[in-house]
């Protein structure tokens, strides 16, 4: 077994690290097209680099800063809306793409004359479309997303792309314990048997939990490595009724299965029909905040979706609440001992993500 200590969960200066060279450097999820339902949408999206508006002007998608250009501050406080933007401070506007349209009393109150604006437009931020999902980067020359997300990853989400429904649901919660702890105990092939020997193994038939770990000792070089794509198991109610009647993504019987760095869950729980987006947004060392989005893929008409929906919501908060209460209980303890954790073989790969995360935060 192998020893890993626990400072690096509760460690405010290494979180202060972590915010600068991981979360405003990496594209991390901010919406699905369920969220911009309209050709002149916007969905508000809360990030540890800022508070980022997505914004529809027909089929171009931009995103933004949520800031006016005048005092900086917030165009929006609605998660949703239509994308035309007027600051209530002093009514600055904007158009869907972030452009500056029109400051009232400009040459009176601000400017000799309009000659002299040296600015038209929101602080952008980069945004890229993965089948109907978006992503965005704060950095100004952000690295490129392949360099982040593997081929099949990207292959995998692309599967989406005109096939998510407008009908989803969505909540947000704050939690008491770091992002990390919740992304191990995802990796963690074995925690289903026990947490949820009632709940989430009553609906699959997990591969891991019936094979031995094969251990990589090679170390991690590539940010590609820290995320990963699977079908993780059989499901064992593969025929259920509503998928003939809702596009599917995939074969319709494994359980599909996206952990995406730095902080992006994404299971499908019904092989291809159902996708619950799980955000793990970093708030501070010992707290993050759960932004969760059930997204279902367009039918036929036959079948409403919100039942669907409610159904799952309801099994999700039984599994995520079970997985909550284990990792809260493990932050509570940790910050109060000096102990090191003992990580066996089939947690190898959480060892060689948090050595690579040492390397890259200290280089």
């Amino acid at each position: 077994m192998e020893n890993l200590d626990y400072k690096r969960y509760y460690n405010s200066d290494n979180f202060d690290l972590e915010n600068k060279k991981i979360f405003s450097k990496l594209w991390v999820f901010a919406c699905s097209i369920a969220d911009l339902p309209n050709y002149n949408s916007y969905f508000l999206a809360k990030m540890p680099f800022g508070e980022i508006i997505i914004s529809r002007e027909g089929d171009y998608f931009s995103a933004f800063h949520n800031k006016c250009l005048h005092r900086g501050h917030p165009l929006v406080t609605e998660q949703r809306g239509e994308s035309n933007f007027v600051c209530p401070y002093h009514n600055w506007c904007y158009g869907a793409n972030g452009g500056l349209t029109h400051i009232p009393g400009d040459t009176d109150f601000y400017f000799a004359d309009k000659d002299e604006y040296t600015f038209d437009r929101l602080q952008p931020v980069s945004i890229k479309r993965l089948g109907d999902f978006f992503f965005i980067n704060a950095q100004e020359n952000p690295l490129a997303i392949e360099e982040q997300f593997n081929s099949e990853i990207i292959s995998n989400l692309e599967k989406t792309r005109n096939k998510i429904g407008a009908i989803s649901l969505s909540l947000s919660l704050p939690l008491k314990f770091n992002w990390k702890l919740i992304f191990e105990n995802l990796r963690d092939p074995l925690h289903p048997i026990y947490l949820h020997p009632t709940s989430l193994t009553q609906e699959v038939d997990f591969y891991a939990s019936q094979t031995k770990p094969v251990v990589n000792e090679d170390p991690i070089i590539s940010l590609k490595e820290l995320s990963s794509f699977s079908r993780d198991g059989d499901l064992r109610n593969v025929h259920a009724p509503y998928k003939n009647d809702f596009m599917l993504c995939d074969n319709g019987e494994n359980y599909l299965n996206w952990l995406l760095f730095p902080f992006t869950h994404i299971p499908c729980p019904d092989g291809g029909a159902l996708y619950s987006v799980e955000n793990y947004v970093p708030v501070s060392a010992g707290e993050t905040r759960f932004d969760l989005h059930l997204y279902i893929t367009k039918g036929t008409g036959k079948t409403s979706p919100i039942p669907i929906l409610y159904d799952w919501l309801m099994k999700a908060k039984v599994v995520l609440g079970e997985d909550f209460d284990a990792v809260t209980a493990l932050q509570k303890l940790i910050e109060q001992s000096d102990q090191q954790q003992n990580l066996g073989a089939y947690e190898h790969q959480n060892l060689r993500i948090n050595q690579f995360l040492d390397s890259y935060l200290y280089e």
